[in-house]
């Protein structure tokens, strides 16, 4: 079954009305199955594309239609997309201790859309936002799939017009939405940041769309020129690429969502043989993490029911009168979830 839900959007016409639609948002991890199913190749990583870089069609692609041309509409923005690798540095805590870790990261710089040229005497200069997604499948599974298509190809860009990116999208994703365009995919990764991956809307977001706040969020917010976006151009995925590192089983455990499913009875009894002994709290917890299938069900398990989780290992839940220094059950699976 397909989990979805309802948004409401508002937005105001060149006229200046406001304009209030509400539209169905997938559940992340629902789209991701379906996208994974796309038999033909090209179509999937083309997707993929639109939806990590929460991008508009024109700046994939690097074909227009002469209509365009003729009345100057867009432009083939996907002609100046560029690729490269960083690194980022963080710190994690394991049993207390600090330990300082370096993330390979996977760049892409975009030509920006339907924005204010940052010269007028230059009419033509372009402004550019930098995508920052993670290499490790651990956190981003697509990035890899983005690399191999890259290497085979030379390019993240399409030869494609307009036209037949809408048409691709419709042939695979209307199952999940008959009213699905390609600007669907922009909208749905902008939620789903902000809703799984908890990256601010107004300081963090509008790097990602490549918008200034005003653009992003319609008359009344904070206004910001289209010029300060290009300001530190080259850090500006710093801000919010922590939040990217968050494992894709944490999406499926999330307390506010249905269990995806139930957890299977014998990890249940292989959990309670393991917290039935007279063993010391650390003993039990070293035991557990011998599996990693009963680490990810004690995890679901932990954040479903706290209280039996608790019972299992034999302390206190959050929220209990603890006498002693002891971690509660929250605090070990927040751990595990970032080990």
């Amino acid at each position: 079954m397909l989990h979805r839900r309802q948004v409401v959007r508002i937005g105001y016409s060149a006229g200046g009305n406001e304009q209030t639609t509400v539209e169905e948002v997938p559940d992340m991890l629902d789209f991701r199955e379906m996208v994974d199913g796309i038999p033909k190749r090209r179509d999937a990583i083309l997707i993929k594309v639109l939806y990590l870089t929460a991008s508009w069609v024109s700046e994939v692609v690097t074909r227009c239609t002469p209509w365009d041309l003729r009345r100057n509409a867009t432009h083939a923005y996907g002609a100046w997309m560029q690729t490269g690798f960083a690194d980022f540095e963080h710190t994690v805590f394991r049993n207390g201790e600090p330990r300082v870790l370096t993330e390979k990261v996977f760049l892409i710089t975009q030509a920006v859309a339907r924005r204010r040229a940052k010269s007028k005497k230059d009419p033509n200069s372009k402004s550019y936002k930098i995508i920052g997604l993670p290499t490790s499948q651990h956190y981003e599974p697509w990035t890899l799939d983005l690399l191999k298509y890259k290497q085979s190809t030379g390019k993240l860009s399409f030869d494609l017009q307009r036209k037949r990116v809408w048409e691709i999208v419709k042939e695979n994703l209307s199952d999940l939405d008959p009213s699905v365009r390609p600007h669907s995919l922009r909208l749905w990764r902008l939620d789903h940041l902000v809703t799984e991956y908890g990256v601010d809307a107004y300081v963090e977001l509008p790097f990602i769309a490549g918008r200034s706040f005003g653009n992003v969020f319609a008359a009344g917010s904070r206004p910001s020129s289209a010029a300060m976006l290009d300001i530190f151009l080259h850090g500006q995925w710093r801000s919010y690429f922590p939040k990217l590192l968050r494992p894709m089983s944490y999406h499926a455990i999330r307390p506010d969502k249905a269990p995806r499913e139930e957890i299977d009875p014998k990890l249940l009894e292989a959990l309670q043989e393991i917290f039935t002994t007279e063993e010391t709290l650390d003993e039990r917890v070293k035991r557990l993490k011998g599996s990693d299938e009963l680490v990810r069900a004690f995890l679901r398990l932990a954040k479903e029911d706290p209280g039996k989780a608790s019972s299992l290992l034999g302390i206190p839940a959050k929220g209990q009168d603890v006498s002693t220094k002891t971690k509660t059950v929250d605090e070990i699976a927040e751990e595990e979830e970032y080990r």
